[in-house]
C-alpha cells in the first residue's frame, strides 16, 4: 500500500490527517503521528496495533509505502474496515492511495 501527497511536508500531512479525525468515532481509537518521516498510525482498543509507512520526498511532494504492520490478534478480523476507513481520512486530506 502507498500513499502519496502533494504538501511536501510530512509535518503538515500528519497534522492535517490527525485533524481531521478529531470529529470522527474514528479519531477515539486512531492516531497518527510521525517518526522522522514516517507515518505511524496506532490503533488502540481492546489491544493495540501499529502500521507503519516509510515516508521519502518524491518529485511530487511525499510517499508513503507501508513498511511495518503489528496488528493486535483482537484486531484482525476488522483490519479491512480500519484500512478502509483510513483510506477514506487519507483521501479526504487530499492524499491518494494505491
Amino acid at each position: 500500500m502507498k500513499i502519496s501527497f502533494k504538501e511536501s511536508d510530512a509535518k503538515k500531512i500528519v497534522k492535517n490527517l490527525a485533524d481531521s479525525l478529531e470529529d470522527r468515532e474514528l479519531g477515539k481509537i486512531c492516531k497518527f503521528s510521525l517518526d522522522g518521516n514516517d507515518i505511524v498510525v496506532t490503533i488502540s482498543k481492546m489491544g493495540t496495533s501499529e502500521i507503519v509507512f516509510a515516508g521519502k520526498s518524491s518529485k511530487d511532494g511525499m510517499e508513503f509505502s507501508l513498511s511495518k504492520e503489528k496488528i493486535a490478534f483482537t484486531h484482525r478480523p476488522f483490519k479491512d474496515e480500519v484500512v478502509d476507513k483510513i483510506r477514506k481520512v487519507v483521501t479526504g486530506c487530499g492524499g491518494t492511495v494505491s
